[in-house]
């Protein structure tokens, strides 16, 4: 069964799928690198058989990767309005990010010109770039692996990289400078996603079984998308207001663009779903927060319910 993850091999999404495939045997043990985090939601909801996929949600310096949650949306709602199976969050896991200047060789760094990775990895080491490396140009490049692939091609002690240790150890690069991000606690969300009816299927019945004994007494998430919220003063406290009077604590909330006009927007909702409660589509207090939606005109989709299975180094 493939494990789908937005790729090159000794990216962090790389590590944190391997780490999904050692702890849930279930999704299988076949990692197929991908381009683009849209690649693998795309691939994970077009896929005939089970398939998973693994993409980066959030960072604690950068915040949310809007391309997977952008992209998470849209298939949702495109397959759910063609009555199709759409792709869901079923688990997410935290990793520790340490970003490191890898180079060919050792080179001074008044002799690096040019230093690239992805735009995330760039905004994480904003910092240490503008004070060590000022006269250095920025570019963005897919993922830090491609980074490290391109340095170790040109073998060019004038470029360098961002990226991890791994990304070194794979393309024989040095590690010039270390744990170059900004904050020392970066870390990233990722999330495991499968398509609705796969993950009814007797196989994710098992996964499902695995994810309650990992998460053990923590609560779940489930992550929501809004649209239809009114456009006036306290139409968004009004439409969140439901969750206060039910007792459903709201742990993320941000806007984007509805794309349909121009002032209009969405709203990506993280709710945190109590061990104590049954799932959503059996929670009568979760029926009551449906209904209030309802009447407001506000539609709701789900993204997924899951565990995060926790934070590794």
């Amino acid at each position: 069964m493939p494990l789908y993850y937005f790729g090159p091999v000794a990216t962090f999404t790389h590590d944190a799928a391997g780490r999904f495939a050692n702890m849930l045997p279930e999704v299988g043990d076949v990692l197929v690198p991908m381009a683009t985090p849209s690649q693998v939601i795309q691939q994970v909801g077009a896929a005939s058989d089970a398939a998973f996929g693994c993409v980066p949600l959030e960072n604690s310096t950068e915040g949310s990767v809007r391309e997977s949650w952008d992209t998470l949306a849209r298939e949702v709602r495109r397959q759910t309005a063609c009555g199709q199976p759409a792709p869901q969050l079923v688990a997410a896991l935290t990793l520790r990010i340490e970003q490191h200047l890898l180079t060919f060789g050792e080179p001074d760094l008044s002799q690096v010109r040019e230093v690239m990775s992805h735009p995330q990895a760039l905004a994480q080491c904003r910092e240490w770039l503008e004070q060590n490396l000022p006269h250095a140009r920025q570019t963005a490049v897919a993922s830090t692996a491609d980074a490290a692939r391109i340095v170790r091609e040109t073998a060019d002690p004038g470029l360098a990289a961002i990226g991890p240790r791994k990304a070194a150890d794979v393309y024989g690069l040095c590690c010039r400078a270390e744990r170059i991000q900004t904050f020392r606690d970066n870390m990233t969300r990722f999330g495991l996603l499968a398509r609705t009816d796969h993950a009814r299927a007797a196989t994710t019945s098992r996964l499902q079984e695995r994810l309650r004994e990992l998460a053990g007494a923590d609560a779940w998430t489930l992550a929501l998308l809004l649209a239809g919220i009114e456009n006036r003063p306290g139409g968004l406290m009004s439409a969140l207001r439901p969750l206060h009077d039910e007792g459903f604590n709201l742990t993320r909330i941000e806007s984007r663009p509805s794309g349909q006009r121009l002032g209009e927007y969405v709203f990506f909702l993280d709710v945190q779903w109590p061990a104590d409660q049954p799932e959503p589509a059996a929670s009568f207090a979760w029926r009551r927060v449906q209904n209030a939606w309802a009447q407001a005109g506000i539609t709701v989709t789900s993204l997924g319910w899951f565990p995060d299975l926790g934070v590794f180094p």
